[in-house]
């Protein structure tokens, strides 16, 4: 066995040749993106990347390498990824959007909480599609079932929905709008039953979470259902007038409840986030959020350094999200959403400098937000 420095020396001759055969990568990638670009193909194949990691490995020789040499095939196609909706967003010009021929997904019912965003945030559609939960939702964007998706991303009193902000990654969507829509929790029931009678609520567990100073002396058994609009629904199709569901207005006028208690939230200003979410961006004329996710190194100061340079440009930053990443114990992804137009010269060199202390940047999507409730 050599000294260290032969071996590091050996170790450089195989680098210079990783790094040629990277290049060469990157060029057929910049192919790719183009065909992608010209006959709208997605941007992720999971099929092909499965197939592609099974087939890598395979080629191994020595097998205690295996699960290293699938986080390498990952990592290399996530930053081919990366790549190519550079080079795409790049290409893609600003458009004014007409809503009225495209199918929107939600998750849950009529009466939910996304339904009601969804019919706020687009004015007309030409199909709207109801999905029991949020993967759905990401799974019927990704074969082209729906155009967009609407799903609540954070509120203002329980904070963020991980699952969504999960989802959002896994399946790497664009964030292509968002919308702020007040939310008002009361608790329904059949008409006839009064607040003695009740002994059981049903309801999404943020509908709970969101009203907890109003449960907090009740003996009910609060039972974790899909969502509100399904536990108002659940409740009607029980007939028993000892069950209660919280939900909205328009769920208990859906289904024919009625409304014990008004107003049940915590907090008189409760609000959800929802994001509209598709597999393509959308550039916007009047672009004023950007959302982004970073994955840091593992060295001091990482983060610092990216709040450094937001900071030191003056820029308004509205969140700051971190989520465990995937298989990669104690790493995590972080979610930031700022103010501005990606294609504004100011706000090129912020992201520039992002990215430079960054170990990778995707942009999640440059979009108009009116950053506040909607009345």
């Amino acid at each position: 066995m050599g000294n260290i420095e032969s071996l590091r020396r050996t170790i450089d001759e195989i680098d210079e040749k990783l790094v040629a055969l990277f290049e060469e990568r990157m060029a057929v990638v910049e192919k790719v993106a183009a065909f992608k670009m010209k006959s709208g193909t997605p941007l992720k194949d999971e099929e092909r990347e499965v197939a592609l990691i099974e087939k890598n490995v395979k080629h191994l020789k020595n097998k205690k390498y295996s699960r290293f040499i699938k986080a390498f095939f990952k990592d290399m196609m996530e930053y081919s990824r990366s790549y190519q909706r550079e080079l795409i967003q790049s290409e893609q010009k600003s458009t004014e959007k007409d809503y009225s021929e495209s199918v929107v997904g939600f998750q849950g019912i009529e009466g939910s909480f996304s339904s009601i965003a969804l019919t706020h945030y687009f004015k007309s559609v030409k199909e709207k599609k109801a999905f029991k939960r949020f993967e759905n939702v990401f799974d019927a964007l990704l074969h082209q079932e729906i155009d967009y998706g609407i799903l609540p991303i954070e509120n203002s009193s329980t904070g963020a929905i991980n699952e969504v902000y999960d989802l959002m990654k896994q399946y790497e969507v664009q964030i292509v709008g968002d919308y702020y829509l007040p939310i008002k929790h009361h608790l329904i029931a059949l008409k006839g039953a009064t607040l003695e009678d009740i002994t059981q609520v049903f309801s999404h567990e943020q509908g709970f979470k969101q009203s907890r100073r109003f449960l907090s002396d009740k003996k009910w058994q609060l039972t974790t259902y899909f969502n509100t609009a399904q536990s108002v629904k659940h409740v009607m199709e029980l007939s028993d007038i000892h069950n209660a569901a919280i939900g909205s207005v328009e769920a208990a006028n859906a289904y024919n409840m009625t409304i014990l208690k008004s107003d049940i939230q915590d907090q008189d200003f409760n609000s959800t986030r929802f994001v509209i979410v598709a597999m393509k961006k959308e550039a916007q004329k009047s672009a004023n959020k950007i959302s982004l996710i970073l994955r840091l190194s593992h060295e001091p100061k990482a983060l610092y350094k990216v709040l450094d340079v937001i900071a030191k440009h003056n820029v308004n930053m509205h969140k700051l999200e971190s989520r465990p990443i995937v298989d990669k114990p104690w790493a995590y992804l972080f979610y930031i959403d700022i103010d501005g137009d990606v294609n504004e010269p100011t706000m090129k060199k912020v992201l520039e400098d992002i990215k430079k202390v960054s170990h990778d940047m995707i942009i999640l999507g440059n979009y108009y937000s009116r950053n506040g409730v909607e009345q």
